[in-house]
């Protein structure tokens, strides 16, 4: 990797202009340690090594510089490492498609879907991102946890917010 490539992703002046620095890292260093013991990597196989490669590379500090120690009743299920993460993921795993879950929510998914797109066409177009697949992804991940489907906005308001807070880089 060259010396010039350099990446924070705790540096929200970087992260919210990162575009064609990745674009760099993918061309250059498609496999480099960015600081903080973070990662960054941007090819298919190598995402594969990577996952598979626990010894090597380790999210064990989740998406937290490294040094910040999480007790484990605080951890995310990112954040775990081997021995406990993979009986936590089957189980995790095993909750969302037992019992039927996936197909009882498929037509929910599809009218979220079908509302949301209907959204955009009116407006005369818009940015996927935010107007499909985030509000999917929260709206899907409220209706797995229950959550009604009117707080479901609500709910990922708070995880933006806590996301953009001190708690993922401190634990405080």
């Amino acid at each position: 990797m060259s010396d010039s490539l350099s990446f924070d992703p705790f540096d929200a002046a970087q992260t919210q202009h990162m575009w064609d620095l990745m674009r760099e890292f993918r061309d250059r260093a498609p496999v480099a340690r960015i600081g903080n013991g973070f990662v960054y990597v941007s090819r298919y196989a190598d995402v594969k090594t990577v996952l598979r490669d626990q010894e090597t590379f380790s999210n064990g500090g989740g998406m937290r510089p490294t040094g910040v120690e999480i007790p484990l009743h605080d951890a995310s299920i990112g954040e775990l490492v081997p021995p406990v993460h993979p009986p936590v993921r089957r189980l995790a795993l095993t909750a969302a498609h037992g019992g039927g879950i996936v197909e009882r929510l498929r037509p929910e998914v599809r009218r979220v879907s079908e509302d949301l797109l209907t959204e955009l066409v009116a407006q005369g177009g818009g940015d996927l991102i935010a107007g499909l697949s985030l509000p999917l992804t929260n709206r899907v991940i409220g209706a797995l946890l229950g959550v009604d489907r009117g707080a479901c906005d609500r709910l990922a308001e708070w995880s933006e917010q806590i996301m953009m807070s001190t708690l993922t880089v401190t634990n405080e």
